[in-house]
């Protein structure tokens, strides 16, 4: 029996190794070159999707290799603290970090808390975790439904993507847009203290 019609499976050189997705790219994981994911953000996505030319909707698997990129394409990721009174007004601004810096490395870094007096209370996002960093400072942790960081979202210039040739001036950036929330009314009316 002639069985020359059954070929013997070849293995697959993309199985198991990163490729880009990129139509015409020929760039495999072993080449030396990083490979990246697609933003989560699907708006970013599409058009990341659009401007390589996928053609097809983008999986979670799918890199693309570092060829397409340019450097002014990576844009640095920065954290920082912001102490706001109750009533909105910006009071102090920490460094900026790079992104992967932990919110209570940035806040132990500030030194926000040493600044705080006996029983003070302090505001924070649901996600900081620096109980113990307030026990010790005999320092009441609140958490309120919202934050008033979306005073400081309203400029543009803070929620999206910043290119690389500004980084060196986020610091300042930072704190003239503090200042230019406290131009602004307060968030809760005096009244509301008296």
């Amino acid at each position: 029996m002639d069985h020359d019609y059954i070929q013997k499976p070849v293995a697959n050189k993309r199985r198991n190794t990163k490729y880009c997705c990129v139509p015409q790219c020929s760039t495999y994981g072993d080449s030396g070159i990083s490979f990246h994911l697609f933003p989560k953000d699907k708006i970013m996505k599409k058009k990341c999707e659009t401007a390589l030319r996928i053609g097809k909707p983008i999986s979670p698997a799918m890199r693309v290799c570092s060829h397409h990129f340019q450097a002014s394409n990576y844009f640095p990721n920065t954290k920082f603290n912001i102490g706001i009174t109750p009533s909105g007004l910006t009071t102090e601004i920490s460094a900026s970090y790079g992104g992967r810096a932990s919110d209570k490395h940035i806040v132990n870094e500030s030194g926000i808390l040493d600044k705080c007096e006996f029983n003070d209370g302090v505001m924070v996002d649901k996600v900081y975790s620096i109980e113990s960093e307030c026990n010790e400072r005999l320092l009441q942790l609140i958490r309120p439904p919202f934050l008033m960081m979306q005073r400081l979202r309203q400029y543009k210039l803070l929620c999206g993507p910043l290119p690389w040739s500004l980084a060196p001036y986020f610091d300042d950036i930072l704190n003239i847009v503090g200042g230019l929330t406290n131009l602004g009314p307060p968030i809760i009316n005096i009244d509301k203290f008296m």
